[in-house]
């Protein structure tokens, strides 16, 4: 489950267990009106931070007024990203 919302000059963006699949790393994709502007994220799970191993919430900057595509994927690290079970469905916001 993902849920986004407009918190004045941020966006919030959180997900909620994928237990029992936990990752050492998440991968943030954004695109903004079908374009990349540099809103994507890579944010390792630390634990007791907002980032943990199987849920988090993170912010991203609000690029203006337009269509929001959000999903997230979870890796393994060790020698590169093993990405196994690929991106969630894109989660998408018009403010």
């Amino acid at each position: 489950m993902e849920t986004l919302w407009n918190s004045g000059a941020q966006l919030s963006f959180d997900w909620y267990t994928t237990a029992p699949l936990n990752y050492d790393v998440w991968l943030l994709n954004v695109r903004f009106n079908g374009t990349d502007r540099g809103l994507d994220r890579e944010l390792p799970a630390i634990s007791g931070t907002a980032v943990g191993r199987s849920s988090g919430r993170t912010t991203i900057g609000f690029a203006g007024s337009g269509n929001y595509r959000v999903a997230i994927e979870g890796c393994d690290l060790g020698g590169g990203h093993t990405c196994r079970q690929g991106w969630t469905n894109p989660l998408y916001l018009s403010l």
